[in-house]
Formats: structure tokens, sequence, C-alpha cells
């Protein structure tokens, strides 16, 4: 489903609106995004709310890999209170994701678990 919203546009019930963090330039350097996220139980978005609409306060965190834009990575559902609490634990973020994932090489890279869209 993930990987399906993010190349494809392909709409679900519990994403919504994608996007960057603007106000980190190491987090925009390393690829690092957002998707709102709908959790289970939690009340549903309006059905006549565009994408770019549907916010809320979890974020599923994410990175897009440097050099092959086919692969992402999963780093993180920040809830609840997600704007709150993103500020405090987006540099763990960015050193994880520059560590780990960013700049690895595609024989790293295919040995990862991975989804297809």
């Amino acid at each position: 489903m993930l990987a399906e919203t993010i190349s494809n546009g392909t709409p679900y019930w519990c994403f919504g609106s994608h996007g960057g963090f603007e106000r980190s330039y190491e987090a925009m350097a390393a690829n690092i995004r957002k998707i709102h996220l709908k959790l289970p139980g939690d009340k549903p978005w309006p059905p006549e709310c565009s994408p770019s609409q549907r916010t809320c306060d979890n974020y599923l965190v994410y990175a897009k890999h440097l050099y092959n834009d086919e692969h992402y990575q999963i780093i993180a559902i920040v809830s609840p209170n997600a704007h709150d609490q993103i500020d405090s634990i987006l540099p763990s973020i960015i050193k994880l994701v520059e560590e780990t994932f960013s700049e690895v090489s595609q024989e790293e890279l295919d040995q990862l678990k991975t989804y297809q869209a």
C-alpha cells in the first residue's frame, strides 16, 4: 500500500498528505519525508478531502535513497503528537538514515527486504 501511494499516488484510507521537513536542511538533504497517517480507531477523513487536505497528528517517516529512486526505507511512526515530537527526534532520524540507508551500495540495497509497487 505505501509503495503504491508513494510511487503512483494511489489513495488508501490511512495515508494523507505527503511532505518533507522543509524547516530542516539536513532532513531535506537526506531525502527524509513524512506522510500523515490515520491509525486504526482514528476518526476517518471526510470523503470529500483531497489528499493534501488529509492531515492529522501522526506521521509515517520514510527516506528515499539518494542514488536509487526506487528504494525507500520506513523509519518511524511518530504518534501521538507528531507535530510536537518531531523537532526533538528529527536529528536522530537524520543520523540513522545517513548511517544506514541513504548512500548504501546497490549490493547492500539488494539484500534488504523490499516490496514492489
